[in-house]
């Protein structure tokens, strides 16, 4: 299994997309999950030459021997009037579009939520099933075109309240093999599932061969703190255990911070008028040595269980 990590814990910490993926080359990481979520990256969608701007990043990628695994879809909610439909499904279709650009064969993506549809009203899961299998297929034809496969990823009653729903594996395993199509497949996401306390192993091996990504990170199960493995309350054991027995064929790709953590942390700068400001955001120099720390992590996990490949 090859490690990977997401560019929108490093785009803080730099100047531009393409110095973030400079920035990852001076790891040791070398496969990277490209996140659309973001207003840079939902600006660069939205322009009229959208695709010249992704140019700089992917030759910023080939010269310093960085490939992009995965990706992640704009933060869109079909179900919300927060940002209008067209403009929604135009932002969602060119990602994918971009997918096939950057050569990236998996996207992952936020089903809709909407308090119209509620886990106390029973009756509410069909309706919103519909309206989600609804969305999907709307973005099939694209995601068939650029042949790009779409990741459901399961997500947490922490955020979502009683808004969603396909919290388990289960859960999720049906409503893809009703969709039925190869396009449509899963991402497991380690620190929802904590913050649900989930049996990691059960819905991992339930999810089977429909699993194709999955995003690392860990929580004290209390808010979607994003850590790193070890710092918080993860079974990481059962996760491990889990990707091999379901016969996982994925990378290992971190989506955890230490530096935001601490950041979204910090009392408002200059809270109480004192100092500079000159810590109230960490330098590119601690993002390099948290990738390197996040990497130590990932490959101490993987040869712990005789499954980690460079």
């Amino acid at each position: 299994m090859k490690l990977a990590t997401t560019i929108g814990v490093l785009v803080p910490y730099t100047k531009n997309i393409p110095d973030a993926v400079k920035l990852c080359s001076e790891s040791e990481f070398r496969y990277l999950d490209y996140s659309f979520d973001g207003p840079e990256r939902l600006r660069v969608l939205m322009a009229q030459n959208w695709t010249e701007d992704f140019t700089p990043t992917l030759t910023e990628a080939e010269r310093h021997g960085i490939e992009f695994i995965q990706a992640h879809a704009p933060s869109f909610n079909p179900l919300s009037d927060a940002m209008p439909y067209d403009i929604g499904m135009l932002v969602m279709n060119r990602s994918i579009e971009a997918c096939s650009y950057f050569g990236i064969p998996n996207i992952v993506v936020h089903l809709g939520y909407s308090n119209d549809y509620l886990i106390s009203r029973p009756e509410d899961f069909t309706a919103f099933r519909e309206k989600a299998k609804k969305y999907i297929y709307s973005l099939l034809p694209v995601l068939e075109k650029y042949n790009v496969t779409l990741l459901v990823e399961n997500s947490t009653h922490a955020n979502m309240g009683e808004k969603q729903f396909l919290f388990r594996g289960v859960e999720m395993a049906r409503f893809i093999d009703e969709i039925s199509s190869e396009h449509i497949k899963a991402c497991w996401d380690t620190g929802h599932a904590n913050l649900d306390k989930s049996n990691q192993y059960d819905d991992i091996i339930a999810l089977a061969d429909r699993l194709y990504g999955i995003h690392v990170h860990d929580n004290f199960s209390g808010k979607d703190d994003h850590l790193p493995p070890f710092i918080g309350s993860l079974d990481a054991d059962g996760l491990m255990q889990g990707l091999l027995d379901s016969g996982y064929k994925g990378y290992f790709t971190f989506e955890a911070s230490l530096l935001r953590y601490t950041r979204d942390r910090n009392p408002p700068l200059n809270m109480y008028n004192r100092g500079n400001g000159k810590l109230s955001h960490p330098s590119a120099a601690l993002a390099l040595a948290m990738l390197n720390y996040l990497y130590a992590t990932g490959k101490y996990m993987l040869e712990s269980y005789g499954c980690f490949e460079e």
